[in-house]
């Protein structure tokens, strides 16, 4: 098979021309093929491939400004060289506007019709090697490109699968706090609804918001491991010895998280959540701005709604009182301006209200939370409008079932507070309820609101 690079085919009517041509470049290592017009050049050029043609522009019938025009467009690779007289000089020119490499005007050096030829082929070989070269690098770009894409789905995946078991880790604190009592897993949630809720008042950025959310909903974490009894005492009844301990708690709850380094800022703000703007809190006497941001809007979220949501439901005070206290607090206790915020959030309860504010869950008051997704939890926004109470029936401890909203608190006989008014029933809470039935000596039948799906991707929020 004949090398293409070398082959050249050579137009003219004169054959002595086209004759003289074939010699010489067959002398210089050309394979060189001859036609004497153009019909008989387009035949040829169908039966194989050249690499360049070389015509004379004056011929009978087609000319060859006409045979260039048409082998242009089908073999875009082949170079022309034209062969003219003087007189047609100016058409010599305008065919090189039309793709021809070059002319030789007439009679013409043999020697540097050579010299022409292999401009021309070398040109022709960069053309080819340049194209080749971007379509490779085209090729290459789209490789590395999918390569790249193809990372990026493995890694955003690994992502995925590093966070679910992050929050998977939230969701075994949580059940671990709801285990240990019933009634500060119901709390913690509250308190993350609530923080959420002030900080979108502020429009914090979503990794803050976050933040927020998982200090809130982790921040009674240190309390795990005291002992619940000692827990569900009045304060008035609290020995100092045991108080101090309960001090220590947000200390603890640091301790816990620090094994999880994507906490670690979540346990800076457990740890801070008892400091006062005053500098008379504890555990490390922060005063005002030295306080963690997250961590002066988590004390304000707690402490309504421990006031809002005693043990005993008769001591729980009513939203005026929580409120009157908050404003008592602030700049000793609480950060005046996120006070200030927070009542912007709150916003006024009618006075014959009955219902828990702050209830987290989608429910029966007078005001009512509407369910937002964030991150792998749902949070809620408060409004003040009224909302019909939810239907309230009564049902036997067995036939308690997760979701189911408990209408009234259930109690021991000596009156403490086992799962508070409000709690979303879990099957975790039901079967200790079940298994405690009687131990206390519970009462067969239970008030719920009617069944409701538990809210949140991981049933938290």
């Amino acid at each position: 098979m004949s090398d293409i690079t070398k082959s050249i085919l050579a137009v003219d009517d004169e054959l002595p021309i086209t004759e003289v041509i074939r010699r010489k470049l067959t002398h210089a290592g050309y394979s060189c093929v001859t036609a004497s017009n153009a019909e008989d050049a387009l035949k040829i050029l169908h039966t194989q491939p050249f690499a360049l043609m070389i015509t004379d522009i004056r011929m009978p019938g087609m000319n060859g400004v006409e045979l260039l025009q048409k082998v242009r467009g089908i073999y875009p690779d082949m170079m022309v060289v034209m062969l003219t007289g003087v007189s047609e000089a100016e058409t010599a020119i305008s065919s090189m506007r039309q793709g021809a490499f070059d002319y030789i005007l007439k009679p013409f050096d043999l020697d540097k019709l050579v010299l022409t030829i292999q401009r021309a082929l070398d040109h022709r070989k960069l053309v080819i090697q340049n194209r080749e070269y971007r379509k490779n690098l085209e090729k290459k770009v789209e490789e590395r490109t999918h390569q790249l894409k193809q990372q990026h789905k493995h890694l955003r995946r690994l992502h995925q699968e590093l966070m679910k078991s992050f929050y998977d880790a939230i969701r075994v604190f949580i059940g671990l706090i709801e285990l240990y009592e019933p009634f500060l897993g119901a709390h913690v949630k509250r308190v993350a609804a609530l923080s959420i809720t002030l900080a979108k008042h502020f429009d914090l950025p979503e990794e803050q918001v976050r933040t927020i959310e998982m200090s809130a909903l982790l921040h009674d974490i240190g309390l795990v491991g005291i002992s619940p009894d000692l827990m569900r005492k009045n304060r008035v009844h609290i020995s100092t010895e045991d108080f101090d301990l309960i001090k220590q708690s947000p200390e603890y709850g640091q301790q816990v998280l620090q094994s999880i380094k994507r906490l670690d800022s979540v346990g800076k703000i457990i740890r801070a959540q008892h400091e006062y703007y005053d500098g008379s809190g504890f555990p490390d006497g922060l005063k005002g701005e030295e306080i963690p941001y997250e961590a002066r809007l988590l004390a304000i979220a707690n402490a309504y709604d421990a006031m809002r949501f005693k043990r005993d439901p008769e001591q729980s005070l009513s939203e005026d009182q929580a409120i009157r206290h908050l404003r008592k607090m602030r700049g000793r206790q609480f950060d005046p301006q996120l006070v200030h915020a927070f009542l912007q959030v709150i916003g006024s309860v009618p006075d014959n209200a009955d219902e828990k504010v702050g209830d987290i869950h989608e429910d029966g008051g007078d005001r009512h939370s509407t369910s937002k997704t964030y991150g792998s939890y749902q949070y809620h926004e408060y409004s003040t409008v009224s909302k019909p109470r939810m239907q309230v029936r009564s049902v036997n401890l067995k036939e308690l079932k997760p979701g189911m909203k408990l209408a009234r608190s259930i109690t021991a006989p000596s009156g403490t507070t086992l799962v508070s008014q409000g709690t979303v029933l879990t099957e975790l809470i039901i079967d200790r309820l079940q298994t405690s039935s009687k131990k206390f000596s519970l009462h067969d039948q239970v008030s719920v609101y009617e069944p409701q799906k538990p809210p949140g991707l991981l049933g938290i929020v």
